[in-house]
This record gives C-alpha cells, structure tokens and sequence, in this order.
C-alpha cells in the first residue's frame, strides 16, 4: 500500500479505543460506518486504530478543500484504490469512472474497507458521487466515513434499511474511565474526575490539559483558534450566540441576534463542539459557551440586553430557574431577586427544597430578605447539608424568633439521628408556640423514630385536628405523617388507608410534586406486600411525571422502582435504574438518597458474584450516618457469604439496629440463623423465632434470599418455590391458528403481538442472551429503537404473566446474561405436545388434527416464523401421511380427514392425492373418487403441466 494512502501513524500518548474498535470490529454487516462529531473527538484516531487492526485491506483516503470539485474527488479515489498492492496500474486507466472502480472492488475475491476521513469538505455533487459509488458496492465492501456534520450522502436512506451504523459524539468522547486511564498515563497532576467533569470527555481537550504545553495553553485556546478561522463578520457577532444553551437559527431570530444568514451551518462544518439534538438543533459545549460570553463581557450593554431577552423567552416557556441564571450572569439583580422569592415560595410551599437550594444558590445570604435567609436554611437541612443549614439558621436568628426558625432549630438539634434531642428542643418550643404544627409534626417524627410509634399517632392526630384550613397543605402533611406512624406500628390496612386520604388531600391541593412522594410510599407498600406488577406500573407513572416537573422527588422515586425491579428479578433492569438514580441524585443534592442508593446497588451486584463492584459501590457510599451503617454491614456480610467465608457472614449479621417490623430485621435474623445452623452452632430453631419468622408482615422479601437460606425457611415452612407447595402451574400455548394462552380456564391477556412472539420463541427455544432474541424477532436488525422495543416487550410480558402467575415471583427473569421463561412453571405448546407418542395410533391422529386450527402464527412474518411454519408443515405432513396409513382400514373415515387437511395445507403433496383417491374408490364412493381424481388431475396440469396418472393406475398402485 503507498503511504500516501495508509492510515496516519500512532500518536504519541495515543489511547487504545478498546471499546470503539469492538463496536466498529463486530459493524462488519453495515456497508458504511460514519464516525460523527466536531472536532477533537478522536474520529481520525479511532479510524486509524481499526485500519491498522482490522484484517482486511484499507485505502485511506483524507478529503482536502479541492475533493469538494467531483472531478478532483474522482481521481482522489482512484488514487486511492490504486494504491491496494493487489490493483495493476493497468487496471485503473485515468478515464476511469466511480463505476468502473465498484466493479473492480466487487470482482475481487475477497472484501476490502475504504476510509473517508474528513468528508465534511465534500460538497453536494461529490457526496452524491460518493452515494452512487457505495451503491455500487457490493456485500462484504465497507466505507468507513469521519466527518463533523452529517456528511452529503444519503445516509438517512441506508440508516433506514439496516445498511449504515452512525456513531456520534457522546460515543466518541472518553468515557470517565478512559479519561482516568488516559490522563494517568500521561502522568496529570490534577484530578482526573474534575478533568473529566469540565471537559465532558472531549479528547483533544484532554490531550492539551495533560501535555507539557498545559501551562501556557488551555483547551479555550483551541477554541478560540477554530474561531478565528471564521470569516470576520461570522468571528465578530459569534459571542452573541453564547446567550443559548441550545443553538437554533429561529432562536436566534427570536432574540434579533446579530449574527449572519447560515451562521449555525457554518460553525457546524468548522468543527466547532456542538452536539446534535434533532431538528437543527445543538447544544454547545460549555468551553464553547464560556469562552463566547468571555468575549460577549467585553460589550457590557449588549451583553445584558441579550441575556433580558433570553429570560423572557425562557419565563415565558414556564423555566423561571434558567430565567434567574441568566439575570443573575447579567447583574439585573432586582430582577434576580424578585423571580428568586417567587420561586423560593413556589418550592417551599410544594416541600420541593432540593429546587430552594438550587434557587439560591448563587446568592449571598446578605443579599437576601431574613425570610428567604430562613427558608433556604430549612431547604439546607433537608437536603443533608446540616452544617451549611445551622450557619444560616445562627444568622436568622440574630434578627428574629419564630415557630418556623424554632422548628428548623430542633430539626437541626436531631441530627445524627439524635432523636432524643430532637423531641425535647420541639417541646422545648412549644412551650412558646403551643400550637406551631410545624412544630407538633417534629414532635411526632422524634417520637416515631424512637420507636414510640402510638404516642408519635397522638401527636399526629392531636395536630390534624387543630389544621386550620380544611383540605389545606397542613391537613395533607398532617395524614401523610398519621400514615407513617400507622406504617411504623405496622397496621398496614390502616397505613394504606391513610396513606391514600393524603394522596388524595394534596391531589386536591393540585400538588401533583408532592403526590409523587405519596405515591412513592404506596408503590414501596405494594412492594413490600408483594404486589410488584402494581408497584412497578404506580412507579413508571410517578417517574414520568417527576421528569415533566423536573421534581427533585425523581432519584427518590427510581430507586423504588430499581428495588422493584431487581425483586422481580429483572436484574439488568434494576442496576440499571438505581445507576441512573444516582446520577440524577448528583442533580439534586440529595447526598443521603444517593449512600442509600449505592448500598442497593452494593446488594444487587453482590448477589450476581459482582464482589468488586460491590465493594466500589460500600466505598462510594461513605461517609454513612448512622441509619445506614447496619444496612451496609447486611451488605457486607452478603459479601462475604458469596465469596464463601461463612464465619465472616456470621459476624457481618450480628445483631443488627432495624426496627422489628423493618424487612431488614427479618432478613437479618434469618440469615443469621441459617449460618448458626450451617456451622453447628444451634441444631434447630426455638418455637418463638420460628413463630417471629413466619409471623413477619415482610416475610415475601425472602423470596429472594430462598436459594441462601434454604435450612430456615424449611424449619419455619416457608417454602417460596411452587414446586415444594403445590403442583407447578402450567401455561398452555395454542400457536396453531389465533395465539392464545392460559393458565387453567384464566386466559392470558398478551398485550401486544410481539410479546406472544417472544413469548412462543422463549417456549421454543428456551434461554438467550438479548442479542439473540433481537437478532431473532426484529430479523437481523442492529438498531437501537429495536434493542428499546424489546425491553418494553420484556417488561409488558413479565406484567402479564405475573398478573396470571402471582405465586410465580419472576415468570421471565434475566439471569446470567440470558432471558428464560422461569423455571417455577411449566409450558405446554401445542406444537411439540402434537408429536408426542402415543400407543394408540387412531388416538394420536385424533390428537394431532384436533390441535391443528390453522398455520403456525398466522399473520406474522418475521423471519424465524416462516422457517418455523415451514418446518412444521413439513414435519405435520409427514407424520399425518404415515399415521393414517396406518389407520385407513379401521378408521377410514379419520384417514379421510387427515388427507383432506394435508390437501388444504398443500394442495401439491402428490402422495396425499393418490391416497385420497385409493381411500375413496375402496369405500365404494365412485362420486367422490372422482372428484378427487378431477382435483389431482387440475392439479398436475397446472402445476407442473404433466398429466396424471391414469385414474386405473393410481387405485392399483402405491406410491
């Protein structure tokens, strides 16, 4: 290969794309790979990577300005094929066509990959001559494409039927553990996770922040160098744009932005970092951004005027938090101010502090009137900031005394889970305000919390019953709190009572943040209960409305959910949500919720054999207050009891501190037992902790700790497998005509026609991995938008078969990389029941056409349909044919049957015609045999225009 066509040489520092070149190693089955992002992402580097690793041969080709001419951009191509060592100078004369090169590429006995780097410079005519060429290429060719922008092609087309792979920005950019690889590798002084943070993994970005060079140099300087490429009138009125987090030519209209017609396409094809969102529409990097306002401060009236505009417009969308950032950038802060205390009371009022906190937190308290000081105090302390909250509450207090600066004071005061004197500083201040029910719900939740759950029910009820407004936010949280006090005594009919005479008191309230913490208590109760299809659909709902409302109940809400999943045995699902929870939990402050989230998380990859994951996710989480200590010594126990280290467990699930009631205590009890009985500590159980277990409110939670603690749940009879109870249920499955399903007379209601396809091919088939399934049902497909249909297929199939399976924890639980139909119930298909075998030959027949009510699957037409439906066919004609052989002396009249539907399903099964005929001649039915006769005779005429056997031939013959 010339040189001038091989890829370009290792970089100095390069990083190894391991993870891109397997993406781009396993893409072999798409004819073009366009590698899309703006510069410095590292697409030239990944392209070079894969052409010095991949097996086959690679051209090279790096676009220039003049390739936009299609005559120039031809002969470039050509170079660049000509410079295979396998091409002979003579086989690319110069008058040599786009055409003439495909047929030369697709003559060739093995498969070649041409890189196109740099494509954006092509223009409209060249990217067409390149589409036409990749046309012309045939299967097993690749182009592999590196561009800023979309490149001129028709990408969109080969998109749509399967033939282009794109990956763009967020794919290319470093991953936070290749920023950390990369970054220590080359020895950087800081901290790589800031790094990471600031740069959002932009490679060049990181490349420049860990070179010698850093100290002179920052990644701002290569913006601003691709800046000043622009033309002047462009490079001048850019910093305008930094006024939009989101850039889009009608916006900037909007704004009367003075920037020029094309601008955003310009900036685009420059290279500039923008990622794509759809419609035209790019979010700007942040070193973007503030290297243009940096340079917008430099025109302070125009830069003020711009940002009051772009307020308006973001007030006037209903997002009055990014209106007050952009008064607060601008220095309007009379205008900062008065949206801050709208939006301070809005939150308050909603108990949303986590938005209090972000309200204001760019504000010195000074700035700020003594009640807003106050209520951003209070936000501080509920959202785990306690020593930020009690420097302002000292402030405060300086200037007032109130029933809310008390309350705020005694929340304080408890701290640490100092419940003790939490509850004396609130009677302390209602002694000066009796009837404060801020105060009286303090008192109540440090009675609570020290287990004191009917005197914290007193309070509670004494406070809901001086509520002065009817109906009113008090009365709401007053019920809310009533119904934790109820959970806490663990009267679970009156707690869901309660708790949904609240629901219904803020939904009154039109309150639909605040419903969304209720709602995450009832899903939590459902789960607890073992109503998981309920808790999990109450959950997706709340979730979608917590996104809409941007609530900072959000993290709180998904955790719930991962908890519901992960014990409806989805696993993947579950990590995969308490992950995204934790992120989100970074959003919102809300540090407690995410320590919490990471001991889950902790639990759920200890339990797939994840011991070094798990124990990343117990290091995270500190440092742990005090309620959350016992459960992460739970964890580590589990720990220890995966990796075998029984002695350890033991130590791990000592006595723990939960309440009695809590799930945790039960769990912690009964594995505690389960190891003393392992190692001969004791020899059985006593009558009361046997009696405790089986007593339990939570006792459904050991369904998922059954494999681990067999030896107890069979001393106290609890016994979570169907098949140590009762008979395993049975699903039947009729796929033979209209799919239907049932579980004794109840019928199961599939909910789309892809769930009844996974469902049969999981029956058929039995485990597989995602890939498999996907690659089954969607025919080959790669695409993402099916890899999401498939897990809301996956999720609505489990839904429905859990309502028609309830003793069944997890009838499709994903386990080892696979997905399977659980194990705790049987299947019978109608397809593999009707070549079972039988002593009486008639009986079998009878069976097998009884079964048959129409095709397999009529009405699908997936791939792995049709050769199921064939291969049934065949096999169903076959067994017929020779079992009413067998039959046609003592039961012609089922043989007759069994002909005549072999007929129906294939009206060219010539073996069947003549026995039909033979059939009906013995019988003595010379009307009928001749029908039949005249049927084969039509047939063989004008299918395969040969004429039949004579009518005497074929009752005096056997085939």
């Amino acid at each position: 290969m010339k040189q001038s066509h091989a890829p370009p040489q290792v970089l100095r520092h390069e990083l190894s794309r391991t993870g891109l070149l397997e993406r781009l190693a396993t893409a072999m089955d798409y004819q073009v790979v366009a590698l899309v992002a703006p510069s410095g992402y590292g697409k030239t580097t990944a392209l070079a990577q894969f052409a010095r690793t991949t097996p086959y041969p690679v051209a090279w080709l790096s676009l220039r300005e003049d390739d936009a001419d299609p005559a120039v951009f031809v002969q470039s191509l050509c170079a660049a094929v000509a410079s295979f060592d396998f091409v002979s100078p003579s086989g690319l004369p110069p008058s040599s066509t786009l055409r003439d090169l495909a047929t030369l590429l697709n003559n060739l006995a093995f498969s070649v990959r041409l890189v196109f780097d740099d494509v954006q410079v092509l223009g409209a005519e060249s990217g067409r001559e390149l589409s036409r060429f990749i046309e012309a290429l045939t299967e097993g060719h690749q182009v592999l494409i590196g561009s800023y922008v979309d490149p001129p092609l028709r990408l969109a087309r080969l998109v749509a039927r399967g033939s282009a792979l794109v990956i763009g920005l967020e794919e290319l950019a470093f991953s936070r553990q290749e920023s950390e690889l990369y970054l220590r590798t080359r020895q950087f002084q800081g901290r790589p996770d800031r790094a990471y943070a600031h740069l959002s993994g932009w490679p060049v970005g990181l490349a420049l922040v860990s070179s010698e060079a850093s100290l002179h140099y920052q990644p701002e300087h290569l913006i601003a160098d691709l800046i000043e490429t622009l033309e002047p009138d462009l490079s001048g009125k850019l910093p305008e744009a930094a006024v939009m987090d989101v850039w889009e030519e009608s916006l900037a209209q909007q704004l009367q932005l003075d920037l020029p017609p094309g601008w955003l396409d310009t900036v685009k094809r420059l290279g500039l970092p923008l990622a794509p969102l759809g419609n035209n529409r790019f979010a700007p990097h942040q070193l973007l951004l503030q290297t243009l306002l940096s340079r917008l401060r430099l025109v302070p009236e125009r830069f003020g005027t711009l940002h009051a505009r772009m307020a308006a417009v973001h007030q006037e969308a209903g997002d009055a938090l990014a209106a007050l950032r952009l008064h607060q950038r601008a220095g309007h802060f009379q205008d900062a101010l008065a949206l801050a205390r709208e939006l301070v009371n809005r939150y308050t009022e909603r108990l949303e502090m986590s938005l209090v906190c972000r309200t204001l937190q760019d504000f010195s308290p000074d700035q700020l009137p003594v009640e807003v000081q106050l209520q951003w105090a209070g936000a501080l302390l509920e959202t785990g900031q306690p020593e930020a909250g009690a420097a302002l509450l000292a402030q405060v207090q300086a200037q007032q005394d109130s029933a809310l600066l008390r309350f705020y004071q005694a929340r304080l005061r408890g701290s640490g889970q100092n419940y003790q004197a939490q509850l004396d500083a609130a009677e302390e201040a209602l002694r000066t305000y009796p009837d404060a029910l801020s105060l009286l719900r303090l008192k109540a939740h440090a009675l609570l919390n020290l287990e004191q759950a009917e005197e914290a029910l007193q309070t509670a009820q004494y406070a809901l019953a001086r509520c002065p407004v009817p109906l009113g936010v008090e009365e709401a949280q007053c019920l809310h709190l009533c119904a934790q006090c109820l959970y806490g005594l663990g009267r679970w009919q009156e707690y869901q009572r309660m708790l949904e005479r609240a629901l219904d008191a803020f939904t009154a309230l039109s309150m639909p943040v605040r419903t969304l913490y209720l709602f995450n208590d009832l899903a939590d109760l459902y789960r607890k209960q073992g109503r998981l299809p309920e808790a999990h659909d109450l959950l997706e709902q709340a979730v979608r409305t917590a996104r809409e409302e941007n609530s900072a109940a959000l993290p709180m809400l998904l955790e719930t959910l991962g908890e519901t999943l992960l014990d409806m045995g989805d696993l993947e699902s579950g990590m995969g949500t308490l992950r995204q929870a934790l992120g989100i939990c970074d959003e919102f402050g809300a540090l407690n919720l995410q320590r919490r989230i990471r001991l889950i998380l902790a639990e759920a990859l200890a339990r797939t054999d994840q011991v070094a994951q798990a124990e990343d996710q117990l290091e995270q989480a500190e440092p742990l207050n005090s309620g959350l200590r016992p459960r992460a010594e739970f964890v580590r126990g589990l720990i220890a009891l995966v990796q075998g280290d029984a002695q350890a467990a033991l130590a791990r699930f000592g006595p723990l501190d939960f309440q009695a009631h809590h799930p945790l205590a039960l769990r912690t009890v009964v594995y505690r037992r389960e190891l003393q009985l392992k190692l001969k500590r004791v020899h059985k159980l006593s009558t009361a902790e046997a009696a405790w277990i089986q007593q339990h409110p939570a006792q459904h939670v050991l369904r998922q700790d059954a494999p681990w603690v067999t030896r107890t749940l069979r001393e106290v009879k609890l016994q979570f497998q169907p098949t140590l109870t009762t008979p395993r249920a049975t699903l039947h499955l009729n796929t033979l005509g209209q799919l239907r399903a049932r579980v004794e007379s109840r019928p199961l209601q599939i909910p789309f026609a892809k769930a009844g396809e996974l469902l049969v091919w999981l029956a058929l088939h039995g485990p597989a991995s995602r890939e498999q399934i996907v690659d089954a049902l969607w025919d080959g497909s790669r695409e993402e938008r099916h890899i999401g249909y498939f897990k809301v297929v996956v999720r609505r199939l489990r839904l429905a078969l859990s309502e028609i399976l309830p003793d069944v924890i997890n009838p499709l639980p994903f386990e080892a990389g696979q997905y399977a139909l659980s194990s705790d119930f049987s299947v019978d298909l109608d397809v593999t029941r009707s070549f079972s075998s039988t002593d009486d030959e008639a009986g079998r027949l009878t069976q097998r056409l009884s079964l048959w009510q129409g095709e397999f699957l009529p009405g699908l037409t997936s791939e792995w349909i049709q050769e199921e439906r064939r291969r049934i066919q065949d096999e169903w004609t076959v067994q017929i044919l020779h079992e009413a052989a067998g039959v046609q002396a003592t039961h012609p009249e089922l043989a007759q049957q069994a002909y005549q539907l072999i007929l129906r399903l294939d009206p060219l099964q010539v073996p069947a015609h003549h026995a039909l005929i033979r059939l009906l001649h013995g019988r003595a039915d010379a009307v009928a045999a001749s029908q039949a006769y005249g049927a084969y005779s039509r047939m063989m005429r004008r299918e395969f225009a040969e004429e039949p056997r004579p009518y005497p031939q074929v009752v005096a013959t056997l085939d």
